[in-house]
């Protein structure tokens, strides 16, 4: 496909993008569909605009695209299996952590001790559960 047909292309399809947060302040920039394909499209149509769309180099271009959606898919990947290996004890300490961060955020008030740990304790097993999802949904595909 060539530049200009990335260029033409990206006015006939949504491109919307969101950005996909990993823990450690990774962001992995991924297409709403998730398609692979997409995002290498993506990623190569974003390299050829700040390139100042040349002409020619698309195949060299497409390949860089791939390599870089591949590396990105390793890192997430990479960081979703480290996520998944927090055993119960380490929960309770990222409990503790969270909601002791919880009452420095509130100024440190008095008597709200079992009220931070409780939305700490959410927090926590929303991230786990988020964690296991995403295990499950690779294991799928």
């Amino acid at each position: 496909m060539s530049a200009t047909g990335l260029m033409e292309n990206e006015g006939n399809r949504p491109g919307r993008l969101s950005v996909l947060t990993v823990s450690m302040g990774m962001q992995v920039t991924m297409s709403d569909d998730s398609s692979r394909t997409e995002r290498i499209r993506q990623q190569a149509y974003l390299m050829w605009l700040e390139e100042g769309r040349p002409e020619g180099g698309d195949a060299e271009r497409w390949e860089l695209a791939r390599q870089t959606v591949d590396h990105m898919d390793r890192l997430v990947e990479k960081e979703s299996r480290r996520r998944a290996r927090v055993d119960p004890g380490q929960k309770d300490e990222r409990i503790q952590a969270r909601a002791y961060r919880i009452w420095l955020d509130e100024g440190r008030p008095e008597g709200k001790y079992l009220e931070h740990w409780e939305r700490a304790k959410a927090e926590v097993e929303e991230e786990l559960a988020m964690t296991e999802g995403d295990q499950e949904l690779k294991q799928a595909q």
